[in-house]
């Protein structure tokens, strides 16, 4: 279909699908974009990583994607900051639906289990943990973890 991009003039990295706080603004210009599924864009084989920087509109990725997800099970880099969208708990649970754990990049190393979605719910909150995760399929937990400690030189 097509959708409003917010354009933001002096932050290009803040540009965005989604309306930005206070309204347009006089560094905000709006136009009309296509927008298509990432499921529709090609039909993906052997996808190994994906990496989610929409700037607040994540859940409609995931959401746009879950064939290319389930069928591939790749590690999905995401951002997630307070406040762009009220949806934390939607991306919480479409991951889990899909058995996909969320982990702190700092802690994929380790042998933690997935954040709680209090725990992702809570990082959002200041002083935040971070702006952003790995969500791991469950049943690759083991393997990411012992390539982290492999890639950080950790011997466990």
């Amino acid at each position: 279909g097509e959708t409003t991009f917010y354009i933001n003039e002096k932050e290009s990295g803040y540009s965005s699908l989604m309306m930005p706080k206070g309204g347009s603004g006089n560094n905000i210009r709006a136009i009309a974009v296509s927008i298509k599924k990432l499921d529709d864009l090609a039909k993906f084989q052997d996808v190994d990583a994906i990496k989610i920087d929409v700037e607040g509109a994540e859940l409609g990725v995931i959401m746009g994607g879950k064939n290319t997800i389930t069928n591939n099970r790749p590690i999905i880099m995401f951002e997630s900051a307070p406040g762009e969208t009220n949806n934390k708990e939607d991306i919480w649970n479409v991951f889990w639906s899909l058995e996909y754990g969320i982990h702190l990049p700092n802690r994929v190393a380790h042998n933690d289990n997935p954040l709680s979605k209090d725990c992702f719910l809570d990082s959002h909150i200041y002083p935040r943990f971070t702006t952003n995760y790995f969500a791991i399929p469950f049943e690759k937990r083991l393997e990411y973890r012992d390539r982290a400690r492999e890639i950080l030189s950790i011997r466990a």
